[in-house]
């Protein structure tokens, strides 16, 4: 009796994404809403608190939730199934697209823009670009519930812990409110979810897709080891897009 193919998508509830995110959220958001005042008295007090901790740990956190790092890794979690592409591509396309989209929509400034300078930490350069939702949040919810379907529940909440860390870190280097954490974190995981149940049926695609992928994440890295100075974020990129780019690279291998 033959077996299930090798890119047969899991059986059962093995695609499922559990739903307690968004239960969780809500009551933060009616806090949010009725109490305004919350989201400035707790970026300020998460703010100081991570100055217990050093400025190239919270950069390195932010580091992991930036969207050419996210999508890498989820390149790697793609490639080692092939029929994990249609998910990976849609849901990873469908976040950036509403991350950027809501940002335009709502214009909200960043911390740096509306407090005093002497009031709280400014870890590196301020991002460009409007505060709501934060795309790092959006990125590092995605990557947590892609890469933690099918998997037990202790390693889901190694993703899950990853994902707040890099959320905790926005928060660190004074770059983000916590109601753009929240929105962020919440939109990630919709869009992950959502494609997760629309393509639930995942075709087997051509291992070229793990090729493409391998040849973009090496351009990548090439393209930040050319930079005349790196810094301590620049050594957090390449270490972690290299690591990609090795997974991508024996995913090839195997696919052919």
């Amino acid at each position: 009796m033959s077996g299930p193919l090798p890119d047969s998508p899991p059986a059962g509830n093995a695609l499922r994404v559990p739903g307690w995110p968004f239960w969780l959220a809500l009551p933060a958001f009616v806090v949010f809403l009725f109490w305004p005042d919350a989201n400035r008295a707790l970026f300020l007090a998460a703010n100081h608190a991570g100055a217990a901790l050093p400025a190239l740990f919270w950069l390195g956190l932010s580091v992991l939730g930036e969207w050419p790092v996210v999508a890498a890794l989820v390149s790697v979690w793609a490639a080692r199934k092939p029929a994990r592409w249609p998910v990976a591509l849609s849901a990873t396309l469908l976040a950036l697209l509403a991350s950027t989209a809501l940002k335009m929509l709502f214009g909200a400034a960043r911390p740096p823009l509306m407090l005093a300078a002497d009031s709280f930490y400014l870890l590196g350069a301020m991002p460009h670009g409007d505060s709501f939702p934060s795309g790092h949040a959006t990125a590092a919810a995605l990557l947590a519930t892609l890469l933690g379907v099918g998997l037990r529940r202790r390693a889901r909440a190694l993703w899950v812990t990853l994902a707040l860390a890099i959320m905790l870190s926005r928060l660190a280097v004074g770059v983000h409110w916590p109601l753009d954490l929240l929105a962020g974190g919440l939109l990630g995981w919709a869009c992950a979810r959502g494609t997760l149940a629309y393509l639930e049926e995942l075709r087997p695609v051509a291992w070229r897709l793990n090729l493409v992928a391998t040849a973009i994440v090496l351009a990548y890295a090439a393209g930040l080891l050319s930079q005349p100075s790196l810094g301590g974020e620049g050594v957090w990129r390449v270490l972690v897009v290299s690591a990609a780019a090795a997974g991508l690279a024996a995913s090839l291998r195997r696919a052919r």
